[in-house]
Protein backbone atom coordinates (compact mmCIF):
# COMPACT_ATOMS: atom_id res chain seq x y z
CA UNK A 1 0.00 0.00 0.00
CA UNK A 2 1.18 3.34 -0.88
CA UNK A 3 0.60 6.34 1.35
CA UNK A 4 0.65 9.94 0.43
CA UNK A 5 1.56 11.86 3.28
CA UNK A 6 0.99 15.79 3.75
CA UNK A 7 1.08 18.15 6.54
CA UNK A 8 -0.31 20.94 6.97
CA UNK A 9 0.20 23.89 9.34
CA UNK A 10 -2.93 26.29 10.06
CA UNK A 11 -4.73 28.25 12.40
CA UNK A 12 -7.89 29.56 10.49
CA UNK A 13 -8.29 27.57 7.52
CA UNK A 14 -11.41 24.94 7.21
CA UNK A 15 -11.30 21.65 6.83
CA UNK A 16 -12.18 21.93 2.84
CA UNK A 17 -9.61 24.92 2.52
CA UNK A 18 -6.80 22.41 3.97
CA UNK A 19 -8.17 19.33 2.11
CA UNK A 20 -7.94 21.22 -1.41
CA UNK A 21 -4.19 22.45 -0.25
CA UNK A 22 -3.15 18.77 0.71
CA UNK A 23 -4.66 17.57 -2.92
CA UNK A 24 -2.83 20.56 -4.71
CA UNK A 25 0.27 19.88 -2.99
CA UNK A 26 0.20 16.09 -3.86
CA UNK A 27 -0.59 16.72 -7.41
CA UNK A 28 2.56 19.29 -7.36
CA UNK A 29 4.55 16.10 -6.66
CA UNK A 30 2.87 14.23 -9.48
CA UNK A 31 0.75 12.15 -7.11
CA UNK A 32 -2.46 10.23 -8.71
CA UNK A 33 -4.75 10.16 -6.12
CA UNK A 34 -6.11 7.24 -7.92
CA UNK A 35 -3.30 5.17 -7.65
CA UNK A 36 -3.10 5.65 -3.99
CA UNK A 37 -4.60 3.34 -1.73
CA UNK A 38 -4.48 5.76 1.11
CA UNK A 39 -3.72 9.44 2.03
CA UNK A 40 -3.11 11.23 5.40
CA UNK A 41 -3.09 14.71 6.24
CA UNK A 42 -2.11 16.02 9.42
CA UNK A 43 -3.02 19.12 10.66
CA UNK A 44 -0.63 20.55 12.95
CA UNK A 45 -1.44 23.81 15.61
CA UNK A 46 0.87 26.43 15.67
Amino acid sequence: MRVVETRIRSRRNSFEKLSSLAIANCRELRHDFTLVDFARIDFERD
